[in-house]
């Protein structure tokens, strides 16, 4: 009885332990229920944590989670982060010294479940939230001080009341998603909202500070926004043109420019294969609601010497075409009947003269070939020994004249 006592007395004293610290360090957060993981008191995250497809996240008002350097909450089944007014939820670095991009971010991959934040705080992350296939519902909300604010890609949803403040590339980040985007705050990031590959968003009431909402490829609705400090709303689409010559074949060195309405050309920022490749604005809306509309586009190709062009509007309707009046896009495909063949009979010829000349006997002339064998019958007479040279010479010297100094008779 007495053991059992202390064992008693142990464990309470442990869980008084527990209790007395105001915040849990965790690598495995702790499931409280089957398909419930609950975090109602402060968490530190030293490494990445998943929350299952089958589980669902939920995390009580006023909870902090901190996170080490490069850490990231995986969310693949689902997450119910509701904070009150008085007692936000908050979503940060553990270093002792945050910056932009200190930990990961929170991110969100279900095809099933609503993710669902209200009244959060991520600040210090690479990307704040990022979604991919999800529905998200993020509301009264401030997310700060990231590197991109909320990302999401193939995603719907609803961003409201929410405020976007120093992420420094974009706010919003949408790739072929079409979510409601109302009375938020977005300032001072490079691109305040992207839209990109149809993504045709709905935004709404929203307050657009030193920074901007551009688009490409997409159609966005904008209802009642307010651009102050510089921003506006610019609307590009990419444009492909391809060249070819009047024999049908892709031409990759012609000049390729488009001209707007105003008078302003544009080059092609690349081209491959006979296909150049614009981003062109439609419009932009400045601060102040008033619009410049850049379409109607001339297009305009040149190759040697020869130029056509062709008027198009925005947002463009597949490749634009245009065929040159050349015979041929290069000097090799113009030429190129003539060249083989030439070529061919060159290095016949040249092969036969050093065939010829390598192997084949010479035929001499009788002049010829007496010069010849007298040449040879010289060269096969042996030398005279060294004491026979040198008495003629001797010889040749008692018979030469006395006096050299004048000619010989």
């Amino acid at each position: 009885m007495k053991r059992g006592g202390r064992q008693i007395l142990l464990l309470l004293l442990l869980s008084l332990l527990v209790l007395s610290y105001d915040r849990i360090c965790l690598n495995t957060p702790l499931a409280t229920a089957t398909n419930q993981i609950t975090w109602a008191e402060d968490i530190e995250l030293m490494t990445n944590f998943t929350v299952p497809s089958d589980s669902i996240l939920n995390v009580h008002p006023g909870v902090n989670i901190s996170f080490a350097d490069g850490a990231y909450l995986i969310i693949k089944g689902g997450i119910n982060a509701v904070g009150l007014p008085t007692q936000p939820i908050t979503f940060t670095s553990s270093n002792s010294t945050p910056k932009r991009g200190c930990w990961g971010g929170i991110v969100i991959e279900n095809d099933r479940s609503i993710s669902k934040l209200d009244y959060v705080n991520i600040e210090y992350a690479d990307m704040a939230i990022n979604c991919k296939d999800t529905n998200l519902d993020l509301r009264n909300s401030t997310i700060s001080n990231n590197n991109y604010g909320v990302v999401m890609s193939r995603t719907v949803g609803i961003i409201q009341n929410v405020t976007f403040r120093n992420n420094f590339i974009q706010g919003i980040s949408l790739t072929s998603s079409t979510p409601l985007i109302i009375s938020s705050t977005i300032e001072n990031s490079i691109h305040g909202i992207a839209c990109y590959f149809e993504s045709n968003a709905i935004i709404r009431n929203c307050t657009v500070s030193n920074s901007n909402i551009h688009s490409i490829d997409s159609n966005p609705i904008l209802e009642n926004n307010f651009f102050l400090n510089g921003s506006d709303f610019r609307k590009l689409w990419y444009l492909t043109v391809e060249i070819k010559d009047k024999e049908g074949r892709y031409i990759d060195t012609a000049n390729v420019v488009a001209i707007d309405s105003l008078g302003k050309e544009t080059q092609s920022f690349n081209h491959s294969d006979g296909k150049y490749f614009f981003l062109l604005p439609e419009l932009i809306e400045h601060e102040n609601h008033t619009k410049t509309v850049f379409t109607p586009y001339r297009i305009i190709a040149r190759a040697e010497g020869i130029s056509e062009s062709v008027c198009i509007d925005l947002p463009p309707r597949g490749i634009v075409s245009i065929t040159l009046d050349i015979a041929s896009s290069s000097l090799w495909d113009r030429y190129r009947l003539c060249f083989v063949p030439t070529s061919i009979i060159v290095i016949l010829i040249i092969f036969i003269a050093i065939w010829q000349k390598k192997y084949r006997p010479s035929k001499l002339s009788d002049s010829d070939r007496f010069v010849s064998e007298e040449v040879t019958q010289i060269e096969d007479k042996p030398l005279l020994p060294k004491s026979q040279t040198r008495e003629s010479e001797e010889t040749f010297e008692e018979n030469s004249p006395a006096d050299t100094s004048g000619p010989w008779p």
